[in-house]
């Protein structure tokens, strides 16, 4: 075990992850060459760069011996110091020259040939095991594992989560259990489904919307699976294609190469792309199935709880996965031989380091901070006394429908006493019917005085359960016209006996926090000075007008994080996820600091929590965004505050493991893992929340700015903390709030709104 310096008042704890070290490893003994053509053939070819290695296959190993391909490139043990080349034909004879050069060795400072040589062989190994690779993405499994739901009719495929990468000076096997639901319904079923609920509308335009996006199997051959790219009306299966062999139809190709008989050949066709969208392929409907969850499954509590029982595994079941699986790697015969080609050795016993766990945070309440609530063992906290700073309610409106207009009085009286009870005082509540239809018009106009009526603070709008056209309408008319916050309750919850206390609580909250209020605060955090910033920044991608994107950006604008500056903006570019906009974004929200303070000062510090960077992206984002910054900050004449970047990603596949009571079990909240397997030293592990079923994953923080080398422990401790600032949520969250909110914010605008909202909600959290 190792440790690393620097507790921020925490206490050690032994922690066991799911990396795996190799304790023979091929650096130094193992040759890399390149490979080109002449004349040249693009990166993007591979089929055909595949089988022009094929047929030079003997000329290669005449000079280098036995050779691994993995891309563009071959590993051998055999080391030539020149070039060398051989003369090669393609099956339409075709003359081409393949030219191999020595780029060098395998090395601990290679570390992308050697993660790409070690997960070639780790790929034969998991395929020597009869673990199928279905998805782009490193997750194998085993068909024979394959676990029936037949009441939800579906399937579970049961696996793993296999990939070498590099970590500090080590490269680690991180080996996970993974789960994949197929759905009995095929895409033609879909398909017809569709056509009947959609009868007289634009049937190609109605396909495209409902389907482009999904994953589906083709459930013959290997069982791959694709993104749907585009429904084909005009196209069939009578149609024919380029084969190797020359032109033929998709019924002849099937029936030739799989034996199966297409029994509808009027369907259309789904086109999808592969070889990283450089090739495109058509697939045939009635021969693929529908994976993951349909939405009503998971409105379906039954069905969410029959389907975990095969997806939801408990820390210690998860943790012997891994562990058997590194044995089987370790001891297999026909794995033992691909480490002796491949001069690896896997170590079967998992890495443990020496951790951190944080002290669990109070949360500050009552006026002026003047009580301490403590969080209990699930990981949460009650509201029992008064809120921070309460802003009074004087003016709102109730908006029901005539069906719900019984239940308005109960719901107001509810929401006056609970507000009482935290020292909200609500006035008397306007209440109005609406009909559906009209709904969008009377929340645009709730900024204009009708009546002698005052115009609300907010607005609460009693809501069908499914009605996402009247959710998005509301959203849509309080962001971009009466810049009124809005509240919106499901109906449901109004006629729930053992919800609704419980739903009221949460709701008066939102609604006082919504209208300026704080709700609660944490103590500050030692090496953070008063005058700090802290930024959320994450994107979403639209789906609805697809092409754009929306970046979320949330910022502090007081010294305890209670307040946040809050904007978007809308990209051009198809799924563009590095925000050029994000200085744009900083200067408004250091104004709008600025004036929070009453221009007494500005932020000596500023923190950016950034999520959902891709380790491919971590350059990009070092190059527009954390630039974009620095000039932003430039531009305030003898103004230079300290910066740090810190990228957030939630969905990493590291467990990390403590030694409970009962066995292997969750690590407590606060846990942080800063050695050994981080893959930097500017970058360590974090367990804010707690869950109590299944597993506890951490989220990985990397800093890849930071100005005045700011101990990372201390942005650590910070972030714990913030993720106890979700005003959302009475508890610890995965990720800190600013960064939770910049999600939110972009998600409501990139599915509800499609524009920046107006000025008036730029300091409220009107998104929550």
């Amino acid at each position: 075990m190792a440790d690393r310096p620097g507790t921020q008042g925490g206490s050690n704890i032994v922690v066991t992850t799911n990396f795996f070290r190799l304790k023979k490893s091929p650096v130094n003994n193992v040759t890399v060459y390149s490979i080109s053509f002449t004349p040249d053939i693009e990166t993007e070819n591979r089929s055909l760069r595949t089988a022009l290695l094929g047929n030079g296959k003997v000329q290669v190993e005449a000079q280098i011996g036995k050779y691994i391909k993995t891309g563009n490139v071959l590993y051998s043990k055999t080391a030539k110091s020149e070039p060398f080349s051989v003369n090669v034909l393609s099956h339409e004879n075709a003359q081409y020259v393949l030219v191999v050069t020595p780029v060098g060795t395998v090395t601990g400072a290679n570390v992308d040939s050697y993660r790409m040589y070690a997960n070639s062989a780790l790929k034969k190994m998991l395929s020597t095991l009869d673990l199928k690779q279905v998805t782009r993405m490193p997750k194998f499994y085993d068909i024979r594992q394959t676990q029936r739901v037949d009441q939800h009719s579906l399937e579970v495929w049961r696996g793993y989560t296999a990939t070498f990468s590099h970590h500090l000076q080590d490269m680690l096997l991180n080996l996970d259990f993974s789960s994949k639901i197929i759905r009995d319904t095929t895409a033609l079923q879909y398909i017809e489904e569709i056509k009947t609920n959609n009868r007289g509308g634009n049937l190609e335009q109605i396909l495209n919307s409902e389907m482009v996006g999904m994953i589906v199997m083709a459930k013959y051959g290997n069982f791959k699976c694709y993104k749907i790219e585009k429904v084909i009306l005009n196209e069939n299966p009578t149609g024919t294609f380029k084969a190797r062999d020359g032109p033929i139809t998709y019924i002849d190709y099937f029936k030739k190469r799989y034996n199966i008989a297409i029994k509808s050949v009027r369907q259309p066709l789904i086109e999808t792309s592969i070889e990283k969208g450089a090739k495109q392929i058509k697939l045939i409907p009635e021969l693929c199935c529908l994976t993951g969850l349909s939405e009503d499954m998971r409105r379906d509590f039954r069905a969410m709880n029959d389907i975990a029982a095969y997806t939801r595994l408990d820390p210690a079941s998860r943790l012997r996965v891994s562990t058997d699986l590194a044995n089987r790697l370790a001891n297999d015969k026909g794995c033992k031989a691909i480490c002796e080609e491949y001069n690896m050795q896997i170590d079967q016993a998992p890495i443990q380091v020496n951790g951190i766990r944080f002290p669990m945070e109070g949360i500050k309440v009552g006026p002026n901070n003047s009580d301490i609530v403590q969080i209990d063992q699930r990981g949460g906290f009650t509201l029992r006394s008064s809120i921070v700073a309460a802003v009074p309610i004087e003016h709102w409106i109730v908006l029901t429908t005539d069906r719900d207009a019984q239940n308005r009085d109960r719901l107001i009286k509810t929401l006056v006493n609970k507000g009482s009870q935290l020292g909200i005082r609500m006035g008397q509540a306007i209440q109005m019917d609406y009909q559906p239809r009209n709904l969008k018009n009377m929340i645009s106009s709730l900024n204009q005085p009708q009546g002698g009526r005052p115009v609300p603070q907010i607005a609460l709008i009693v809501v069908s359960p499914n009605d996402k056209r009247g959710y998005n309408d509301i959203k849509e008319a309080c962001a971009l016209t009466s810049g009124i916050p809005t509240q919106c309750l499901k109906a449901n919850n109004l006629n729930n006996p053992k919800k609704f206390d419980s739903i009221m609580s949460k709701l008066v909250v939102q609604m006082a926090v919504k209208t300026g209020s704080t709700a609660w605060q944490v103590s500050p955090t030692p090496g953070i000075p008063q005058k700090t910033m802290v930024i959320g920044i994450d994107v979403f991608h639209d789906t609805v007008l697809r092409a754009k994107s929306v970046l979320g950006f949330v910022a502090s604008i007081h010294p305890a994080f209670t307040n946040y500056f809050n904007t978007t903006r809308i990209h051009q570019s198809v799924g563009q996820e590095i925000g050029g906009h994000v200085g744009e974004c900083l200067r408004e929200a250091l104004l709008a600091f600025f004036e929070a303070t009453r221009r007494r000062f500005m932020p000596d510090l500023i923190i950016v929590y950034r999520d959902g960077v891709a380790d491919s992206q971590i350059d990009a984002a070092k190059k527009f965004e954390v630039e974009a910054m620095k000039n932003t900050i430039k531009s305030f004449q003898g103004y230079s505050p300290n910066l740090v970047y810190v990228l957030v990603n939630k969905k990493t596949n590291a467990k990390l493991f403590v030694q409970g009571q009962r066995g292997m079990d969750n690590p407590p909240s606060g846990t942080v893992v800063n050695s050994v397997v981080i893959p930097e030293s500017q970058s360590f592990y974090l367990i804010a929340h707690t869950v109590t079923q299944g597993m506890a994953s951490p989220t990985l923080y990397r800093i890849i700015h930071n100005d005045n080398n700011t101990d990372p422990m201390i942005v650590a401790r910070l972030a714990f903390k913030l993720c106890y600032m979700y005003y959302n949520w009475t508890g610890g969250i995965k990720v800190p709030a600013p960064t939770m909110m910049a999600h939110k914010l972009a998600y409501l605008v990139g599915q509800s709104v499609h524009a920046t909202h107006v000025e008036a909600l730029r300091t409220l959290p009107w998104f929550y």
